[in-house]
């Protein structure tokens, strides 16, 4: 995905779109899917971006949306960005759980807190919880990204 994403961009910015503030469980429902891809097709009609939609402890939704650099003056304004130095470490922060309950966590001084269990226990209830309704909604996807070619070769 990364590879695919710097192909067609002159640079990357991690674009913040907070969606609602709603109890965490709100993550695991059709309807923040919803929200959240309509949001991210609402300010970047034809970007190429990758999306990944969170809840933070506190219970507000939002995505995190991968795009080119050059999308930045067309956000709307009080959207929250920010230039990509290390891409990779970006995406391994962006690899954790999207419920953050169930996330080690850092606090304003930099310290770093493993998760309560009983916000573990809860985030876990609540995956389950909507398992058992049906299919979870897709945490992350992408729109625009243009496919690679292949080689001759085959590779």
């Amino acid at each position: 995905m990364l590879t695919r994403l710097l192909t067609c961009t002159d640079g990357l910015i991690l674009v913040t779109l907070p969606l609602v503030q709603d109890d965490p469980a709100a993550l695991y429902t059709p309807e923040a899917g919803a929200l959240a891809r309509s949001a991210v097709r609402t300010i970047l009609p034809t970007q190429a971006a990758w999306s990944k939609l969170e809840c933070n402890r506190h219970g507000l939704l939002h995505v995190h949306v991968l795009t080119d650099a050059r999308s930045a003056p067309d956000l709307p304004p009080g959207t929250r960005w920010k230039p990509v130095g290390d891409a990779l470490g970006l995406l391994a922060y962006l690899s954790k759980p999207s419920d953050a309950r169930a996330c080690r966590w850092r606090d304003q001084r930099g310290r770093w807190h493993a998760p309560r269990p009983a916000d573990q226990l809860a985030a876990a209830t609540d995956h389950a919880a909507a398992r058992m309704r049906g299919r979870l909604p897709r945490m992350t996807w992408s729109n625009n990204l243009p496919r690679i070619g292949r080689s001759p070769e085959g590779g």
